[in-house]
């Protein structure tokens, strides 16, 4: 009897995607082949890297290594915070230099026109540029700007990409990180932890703002003498306003709901839905934590993965 093809789909989530390189450990102590991989947002960077021949211990050493702040390039703030060329130019070093066809599994990268709204699917060319159209969450990345298309983040129209493989493999073993969320609470929250990488992030996006402010005179030097990370932050107390509260869990839910209907709709066989209580979208200091709860949710589904997979 003919071994069963399997497909693995991994979505996006940004940081939460960390937990698909456990996935990927539990599936090679168990010998589970892997014929095809699609990916989206983070799902693509994953994807792509074990796809190009990387084992998933290496993946994680990759993970807990990278300088992820210097990854973040950040733009004018015309089109998104961070422009991506960085994110590219890495992966094309890990990738060195990959087109698909070099690749050791066959592998997809999703993303999506936002000029026609058509899903976009990669599959032939240069790794890193597809994965680079890949990950531009909107308002986050830039777009890419590609064969007169405007590329955005893949997760907009299916945050799990299990279609765009379903008819390329016999079983399609899912992976989400953005199935189950926290519904919105629309009483004050707490005053969030201190967390280095979010403060970098807003630092640097608020000093990005202030040059671009300064060059085209749009506001005084009075005004821009207290416009400034330290001085902000000494004048801004408590937690984050409310309307900020409300449409941060409002996208949630929707990006929830959107996961959902999207396994409904096309059912992979196995879905493995790491837990996410706790951690949020750039808790990229969380690598270790992330790994172990990919693998115990793999570990869950394991007697079933290991009867699709068999002859």
């Amino acid at each position: 009897m003919k071994q069963p093809k399997i497909g693995l789909a991994l979505g996006g989530g940004a940081a939460k995607g960390i937990a698909y390189i456990g996935v990927l450990k539990v599936l090679e102590r168990n010998k589970i082949p892997i014929d095809y991989i699609s990916g989206t947002s983070i799902g693509s960077v994953i994807g792509a890297l074990y796809a190009s021949g990387y084992k998933a211990k290496e993946i994680e050493n990759l993970a807990l290594e990278e300088k992820w702040e210097k990854l973040f390039d950040f733009t004018e703030l015309e089109h998104g915070l961070i422009s991506g060329k960085s994110m590219e130019k890495e992966m094309s070093h890990l990738l060195k230099g990959k087109q698909f066809k070099d690749l050791y599994i066959k592998f997809i990268a999703t993303a999506v026109d936002i000029k026609t709204g058509q899903e976009i699917l990669f599959n032939k060319g240069d790794v890193a540029k597809a994965v680079r159209a890949s990950i531009a969450i909107p308002g986050i990345f830039s777009p890419l700007h590609l064969h007169n298309m405007i590329l955005v983040d893949g997760g907009v129209i299916d945050p799990v990409p299990v279609k765009c493989i379903k008819d390329k493999v016999d079983k399609v073993i899912a992976v989400a990180s953005t199935l189950n969320l926290t519904p919105p609470r629309f009483k004050r929250m707490p005053h969030p932890e201190k967390h280095k990488f979010i403060d970098y992030l807003l630092d640097k996006s608020m000093l990005s703002l202030r040059d671009q402010l300064k060059d085209s005179k749009r506001i005084s030097k009075t005004a821009l003498f207290f416009f400034n990370p330290k001085k902000l932050k000494t004048l801004i107390q408590g937690p984050p306003p409310e309307i900020f509260v409300v449409a941060g869990h409002s996208y949630h839910i929707t990006l929830s709901q959107l996961t959902k209907q999207s396994l409904e709709l096309h059912k992979p066989d196995v879905v493995i839905n790491p837990n996410m209580d706790g951690i949020q979208l750039f808790d990229f200091d969380k690598i270790k934590a992330l790994v172990k709860r990919g693998e115990k949710a793999a570990l869950k589904h394991l007697p079933k993965i290991k009867k699709l997979a068999k002859k």
